[in-house]
């Protein structure tokens, strides 16, 4: 008997294991299917395929030299001091632009580090236009990464990764691929204070060192480079309890000691000094608070509309103010803090800018990411999953829309393309003229030459001063670059280049 009922319970053992690894095996083929079922939609999952593929997008037309309408003006003096780098002493703390008429060009701006950059491509490929755009381009994409794993310590990882998305299809996308310092510098930002961060979370100490020190250096170009994208900056000090985890670590912000005197000295005793001493003047750095103060709150309307159109355009921004509601109501108390500390931030570079920054909205890019945060959040509330990827779908269409007008300049555009060669045939590359068009640069710069940009009358009030000074020809645009009226016997027909050539050089008649 007792053989018998140890031979039954063997039995029952040997089934219930056999019954155990049968379910086991059904749950593993089960997830595995599940798994194959979803493996095509993973991908759509990684906030790097979409940080990749519009990247790519960026990419059309990444070659063009900077005529599109959206600020080529400011490509333009990037442009010009790059190509003084290139052809002349590569001299950082001198930079050179080429409208400053009979003067030597130098001048005071931000630290002409992409300049430089795209000089040093130049260098080793011989000159194109474009290599600004790329260099831009590929930070500005390790950047949204570099959010990503920033975000991602602090809130949810979806939310993080909607933030990115929403911040993607922003302002940021064209900004993005301009050869201007405003994307760039805030992506060095962020990209030292995500360095700086894993710098912390390091065992090694050797490590830690080099990390923080090359964060810092990261930081501290980007400051050089635009001085307000330390409204990133701001707006990460709410995140820093979660994001430092020893206060043991705090020695590693002594690296940031010099750098923050060294953009000190850039900005308040350099630039002026090259300003006052070299005697040109175009840059922007800023002017009183009180006259800066008077002028926006002039055209506060204007101003507004850079952060409830042009940020993320007016679906995203309704998503931002929803979020807004959102935030307040579930007590996420370290996101407002951030978003009130990049907005008071904001607000200090408005009031120093004045009426630039009511003209232009790049000054908004600083605190576009934080806006994004808060759209974001919004759609996190969404309860169906259907309904929140066609809300996001929606907010990225309509910035994509709004933007892509910019990869395509038009003909006349492009007509500006062709000044160079046309004054080649009549002039020789040294020679100093005069162009029509304002105080757009773009066509000095693709003229390839040195000289001085001035409206109609301007160049008629003051005609015998700039042949004193050296003016050997005046061209008079006829279309999209001009500034003003043309003088009488000048104009065109349309089958014409879209300019006039007049020689200042006396005839041997004359």
């Amino acid at each position: 008997m007792p053989s018998r009922c140890l031979s039954n319970r063997a039995e029952n053992v040997a089934c219930s294991v056999d019954l155990c690894s049968i379910k086991s095996r059904k749950e593993k083929i089960q997830a595995s299917a599940k798994r194959f079922q979803i493996a095509p939609f993973m991908p759509f999952r990684d906030v790097r395929f979409w940080i990749i593929l519009f990247a790519i997008i960026r990419l059309v037309n990444i070659t063009l030299p900077p005529v599109e309408v959206g600020h080529n003006w400011r490509q333009s003096t990037v442009l010009m001091v790059a190509r003084n780098f290139f052809e002349g002493p590569f001299d950082l703390m001198h930079p050179k632009v080429d409208m400053a008429g009979d003067l030597s060009g130098v001048t005071g701006m931000e630290f002409p580090l992409l300049n430089a950059l795209h000089a040093g491509c130049a260098r080793l490929l011989g000159w194109s236009d474009w290599y600004g755009r790329l260099i831009v381009l590929i930070f500005s994409s390790f950047a949204l990464w570099s959010l990503f794993s920033l975000l991602i310590r602090v809130i949810d990882r979806r939310w993080a990764r909607d933030s990115v998305l929403i911040l993607t299809t922003s302002l940021w996308f064209i900004y993005s691929r301009k050869i201007m310092p405003d994307a760039f510098s805030c992506s060095l930002v962020i990209i030292g204070t995500h360095l700086l961060v894993k710098s912390w979370e390091t065992g090694n100490r050797a490590r830690k060192i080099i990390g923080s020190l090359l964060a810092s250096c990261f930081i501290v170009l980007g400051l050089l480079s635009k001085l307000p994208a330390g409204i990133l900056l701001l707006g990460m000090l709410p995140f820093l309890p979660q994001l430092l985890p020893n206060q043991r670590h705090l020695w590693t912000f002594a690296w940031f000691v010099p750098g923050a005197a060294l953009v000190m000295y850039w900005y308040y005793f350099w630039v002026p000094h090259l300003v006052t001493d070299y005697g040109f003047w175009h840059f922007f750095m800023g002017k009183s608070m009180g006259i800066g103060a008077l002028e926006l709150a002039a055209n506060w309307q204007i101003a507004a509309m850079h952060v409830i159109d042009h940020a993320l355009k007016f679906t995203g921004f309704g998503c931002f103010l929803a979020g807004l509601v959102l935030l307040f109501r579930t007590e996420q108390h370290r996101v407002l803090m951030a978003l009130l500390f990049a907005f008071f931030g904001l607000i200090i570079v408005a009031i120093k800018a004045g009426d630039t920054f009511v003209r232009h909205d790049y000054y908004i890019l600083p605190f576009v990411p934080f806006m994004a945060i808060a759209a974001a959040f919004a759609l996190q509330k969404i309860p169906v999953r259907r309904w929140r990827i066609a809300a996001l779908a929606l907010v990225m269409l309509e910035g994509l829309a709004n933007q892509a007008h910019d990869f395509f300049p038009s003909s006349n555009q492009r007509a500006i393309l062709r000044l160079e060669s046309a004054l080649d045939a009549v002039s020789n590359p040294d020679d100093l003229i005069v162009i029509n068009c304002g105080p757009s640069p773009t066509p000095m710069y693709f003229a390839h030459r040195k000289g001085w940009v001035l409206s109609g009358i301007e160049i008629e009030s003051s005609r015998q001063e700039l042949i004193q000074k050296g003016a050997t020809h005046i061209v008079w645009l006829q279309q999209s670059w001009k500034s003003g009226a043309l003088p009488e016997g000048s104009a065109h027909s349309s089958a014409d280049p879209p300019w006039f050539i007049e020689s200042l050089i006396p005839s041997e008649q004359d």
